[in-house]
């Protein structure tokens, strides 16, 4: 458990993302879920929780469990500003656990005893001070922070974490609001943070599969890139899969998800908890090392590769369903 100094307040500040469209989308799913869990499950001190990010991003974290939030919102994503913000809110005497890599900065310019529950330490602005103290969950991030020059503490039980994650609604709830038959296999692109879902390259990916013959759907967030480029290709290919689209998080409509893609060329905690979470749910992840048209096009052995393992992939499922009924 994470045990800050005595008689000091605790204040947890996290990123989630938003659902907004308009390029302003910041913060992860996984810091949310996490610091959430951690809260509920007693494995971190109680204390204020702070959201940065706007009104949708308060939103996907009381969808994903956070109780008793306060909000601020950085103007154009500004660190200083945000930090001002936090050191009018924040006493003095306040321990900060962050749960968000990108608001790293902040921590040096608040002034306060701090440390990171870093997941993803690829996408801190700068390091955090000496005395900001950095917990990671996975070996590789570990190894990232020494090659930034900073030591991390490895913590061996946040991880399970995720272990304690289920979804609220039921699959034939989700399923039967989408309208999804039972033989359709329903995908969705498994990305920490929404916003660098590449919608393009998703589509693309599903045209490949339902040109091999496969009845699929595909489920994307609202603030995922290229959606109108995606709309279009799937309309110049005659609509041969659904597509549709939620502002609420992703994971939210796993028990209705057949398949996860993951696309991430970046490995760090963020990336292999958030397909352990997945599959503890019992939805697969299929992991690909291309990304999207310019992919599949350079190197045709991928294209065959994609459709033997999804073929395996929707065998399994296909098995596991038959011995439910």
């Amino acid at each position: 458990m994470i045990t800050p100094p005595p008689d000091q307040p605790v204040v947890h500040i996290v990123a989630p993302p938003s659902s907004s469209s308009e390029g302003t989308a910041f913060g992860r799913l996984l810091p949310v879920v996490l610091c959430a869990n951690a809260i509920r499950l007693s494995a971190v001190p109680d204390g204020q929780i702070l959201i940065i990010g706007d009104t949708s991003a308060e939103r996907t974290a009381t969808t994903l469990g956070l109780p008793r939030t306060r909000r601020i919102t950085p103007i154009l994503r500004n660190q200083r500003f945000c930090a001002r913000l936090l050191r009018s809110i924040v006493p003095n005497t306040a321990h900060l656990i962050c749960w968000s890599d990108e608001l790293s900065s902040v921590l040096a310019e608040t002034g306060t005893s701090s440390e990171l529950i870093s997941t993803a330490p690829n996408l801190a602005p700068r390091p955090p001070q000496s005395r900001t103290m950095i917990r990671v969950l996975d070996e590789i991030d570990r190894d990232t922070w020494s090659d930034l020059g900073r030591d991390a503490t490895l913590d061996r039980d946040l991880p399970a974490l995720v272990d304690s994650f289920s979804a609220p609604a039921h699959r034939d709830t989700l399923r039967d609001q989408l309208a999804i038959e039972p033989q359709t296999i329903l995908l969705a692109p498994l990305t920490d943070d929404p916003s660098q879902t590449d919608a393009r390259e998703f589509a693309f990916l599903l045209g490949l599969l339902a040109a091999a013959g496969y009845r699929i759907a595909g489920l994307l967030p609202d603030s995922a890139r290229n959606i109108h480029t995606a709309r279009r290709h799937h309309r110049a290919l005659h609509k041969p899969f659904r597509l549709f689209t939620t502002p609420s998080p992703i994971l939210q409509s796993l028990p209705a998800i057949d398949l996860m893609l993951s696309i991430n060329h970046t490995p760090s905690a963020s990336v292999h908890l958030l397909e352990r979470l997945c599959e503890n749910t019992g939805v697969p992840v299929m992991r690909l090392t291309h990304a999207g048209r310019k992919g599949l096009a350079g190197s045709p052995g991928e294209s065959i590769q994609l459709i033997q393992q999804f073929d395996q992939l929707t065998r399994e499922r296909t098995a596991v369903a038959a011995n439910i009924q």
